[in-house]
């Protein structure tokens, strides 16, 4: 992996009003790139989604950081609660 794939991905709306990068915190940078907010459209949901291979491919690579960690665990939640309300497991597979 290049140096450019550890950049994280922005989101839209925090394209425009992301402002001066915050160098000493990698955790409120990814707050701006990406807020932690429910997922309410396919569009945030696909951002939200990026974000976390982002995260994964970090960590694959032995770069991510605890802050990175927690980030992910909070943006997962957030999308499996989306996809819980918008792409329910038909009820003979949530069994199992």
């Amino acid at each position: 992996m290049t140096t450019d794939q550890y950049e994280p991905p922005l989101s839209n709306d925090a394209t425009a009003a992301a402002g001066p990068v915050i160098a000493d915190d990698p955790y409120l940078e990814l707050i701006r790139r990406c807020p932690l907010r429910p997922i309410r459209s396919e569009a945030e949901l696909t951002r939200a989604i990026a974000m976390l291979d982002w995260l994964i491919d970090k960590e694959t690579a032995g770069l991510r950081t605890p802050s990175e960690h927690d980030y992910l665990l909070v943006l997962a939640r957030l999308v499996e609660d989306y996809e819980d309300v918008h792409y329910p497991m038909p009820s003979d597979l949530a069994r199992d």
